[in-house]
């Protein structure tokens, strides 16, 4: 039996590529698309890339929904008949396009539009067993470098490391011609903001503190079959994939190549990078505003005592809850903590399983619900304040300058800066 029968037959998934799948496949990118028309200059920059070892498949998803107006359709359309016509391609690349018009309203998104991809990249490596296929998340706006394909390919077929999945090093444009200032502006926000999240996370001892970018993420086959698939949520799909994807273990990061995802406002998905810009740009949200680092520091007093509570009584439990900070005390009271960590203790014969079973019950969902109902009450505060403060606990000099300061966060996920405070994942 193949290795993905099993997932297809129940999610009723068949094959719509019907060109043969080349017994050399090693790799598919898959890339949404919904009136992008950018999409060629995508399609151009993966045709500029190196030749990996195997042959690569690149799916193109164009999509629109019941709702979309006609100029949406238009370009589609458009899009999906130049797809069609393209004359010529580099031998390691093939390019296959599907449509898929007049999605439901309540379906049709960038999630269900990846979810497709993918599963159709699931049919391609099923057909020829193979489970260690390399699945590729990208989108019709984003940009790659000349590397990108044969570094992932070397990570994966890396035989010192067991790997399931990735993420690729990204990086938006920050300046330029193609877009007003304001869009630099808020872009470069934008993405100090993830920056200094991810490494609040791991600063707090979070062991999945990682970037969820659907622009720059690749995984097994295997894997992505085995944790079930991607959703259809309209927004965050990335998020919650890959949050399903981490606990697996085997995921690194690539930081020998980058993606260039565009920094241009968008307000056709409920959030993510094109909403955050559009809704600053429109002063309808200040991303200059984020979470106070006070209340990571609140999660890092949880996470490093927590396996005090390994095979210990209700009273313990309860008198160990009081001892934490104010503001993550009454979280987690109004989240049945006491009778989860007791129902943990009841199903772990070891320290290292209630560690991990902790972390299925606080996982990044939680985290995220504790941030935001306490940043209602008086902890938004100032970004740059708040990113200097992380550096300063990660005893790295920082700058009172956006630019610089975002430039100091990406060296250190490109692991060019190193903290002793943070751990490694």
């Amino acid at each position: 039996m193949s290795f993905a029968y099993n997932y297809l037959a129940r999610h009723n998934i068949t094959g719509e590529i019907h060109s043969p799948v080349p017994e050399k496949l090693g790799l598919i990118v898959v890339i949404p698309c919904h009136n992008e028309p950018g999409l060629f200059n995508t399609i151009h920059s993966l045709f500029q890339t190196v030749p990996p070892v195997q042959h690569t498949e690149v799916l193109i998803i164009i999509n629109d929904g019941e709702q979309d107006d006609e100029k949406v359709k238009n370009q589609n359309q458009c899009t999906f008949r130049q797809c069609k016509e393209l004359q010529s391609s580099p031998a390691h690349i093939t390019i296959h396009s599907l449509y898929y018009a007049n999605l439901s309203k309540k379906h049709a998104g960038a999630g269900m539009a990846r979810k497709i991809g993918m599963d159709q990249a699931v049919c391609r490596f099923n057909a020829i067993s193979k489970p260690d296929g390399i699945m590729i998340s990208l989108d019709a706006d984003t940009l790659v470098e000349k590397n990108y394909l044969t570094e992932i390919e070397h990570t994966f077929l890396d035989q010192h490391h067991s790997i399931n999945a990735c993420n690729i090093n990204f990086e938006h444009p920050v300046t330029g011609s193609d877009f007003e200032k304001d869009v630099y502006e808020a872009i470069a926000l934008y993405e100090l903001r993830m920056r200094y999240y991810r490494n609040a996370l791991r600063y707090a001892g979070f062991p999945y503190a990682r970037h969820t970018v659907g622009s720059c993420f690749a995984v097994k086959a295997a894997a992505y079959v085995k944790q079930g698939g991607m959703n259809r949520r309209q927004g965050g799909e990335d998020f919650y994939f890959l949050n399903k994807i981490f606990p697996l273990g085997g995921f690194v990061e690539i930081t020998k190549t980058s993606v260039f995802p565009s920094p241009r406002p968008s307000n056709r998905v409920p959030f993510g990078t094109g909403p955050g810009v559009y809704k600053h740009i429109s002063k309808k949200e200040h991303l200059s505003y984020y979470y106070s680092f006070c209340l990571f520091l609140q999660i890092r007093d949880l996470l490093s005592s927590i396996s005090y509570c390994y095979q210990q009584n209700e009273t313990f439990i309860m008198n160990y809850l009081c001892q934490l900070p104010q503001e993550i005390q009454h979280f987690l009271q109004s989240h049945d903590f006491v009778k989860h960590i007791q129902e943990i203790n009841g199903n772990v014969a070891s320290e290292k399983a209630f560690i991990h079973r902790f972390f299925v019950y606080f996982n990044a969902f939680k985290i995220v619900k504790f941030l935001n109902e306490f940043s209602k009450n008086g902890h938004h505060s100032n970004l740059i304040d708040e990113a200097q403060q992380l550096l300063k606990a990660m005893l790295i000099n920082g700058s009172k300058e956006v630019i610089d300061l975002l430039n100091i966060y990406r060296k250190i996920d490109r692991k060019e800066i190193f903290s002793p405070s943070l751990p490694q994942l």
